[in-house]
């Protein structure tokens, strides 16, 4: 990934996997990469210095712990899951950044992790940049 800034059109065309997952550890759970001294693997960590996961584990965007873990980061987050006709779903994920009920981002998506994920990176991008 460039270090240009995203745009909510790059996020929502953006597939599961490492690229994403990194984003969301960094711009909506503010971890930083550590690797501490004489072990093999790094860490994301939070703001603390608090290990949280492995690097090559946390993965928001293919995971429902993970991902639960990003929803449960905003004071409110509304999921809701739709099925017309067996195997038809679709996921719409809205979730606002404070309790002022203003300006939610709102998505939708076939993968529930995958939306979770592209709401709340394209939400800490409306509030970071």
């Amino acid at each position: 990934m460039t270090k240009t800034a995203l745009t909510r059109e790059q996020v929502l065309e953006m597939e599961p996997g490492e690229e994403i997952d990194t984003l969301v550890a960094e711009k909506v759970m503010c971890w930083k990469r550590h690797k501490p001294e004489s072990w093999e693997n790094e860490y994301w960590v939070d703001k603390d210095g608090s290990l949280m996961y492995e690097v090559k584990k946390f993965q928001p965007s293919r995971n429902k712990l993970d991902a639960w873990k990003v929803a449960e980061s905003y004071p409110i987050c509304r999921i809701e899951r739709h099925e017309i006709f067996v195997g038809n779903v679709n996921h719409e994920i809205e979730m606002w950044s404070g309790f002022d009920y203003i300006d939610p981002v709102k998505i939708e998506d076939k993968i529930m992790e995958l939306g979770i994920s592209k709401c709340a990176l394209i939400n800490s991008l409306n509030f970071n940049n």
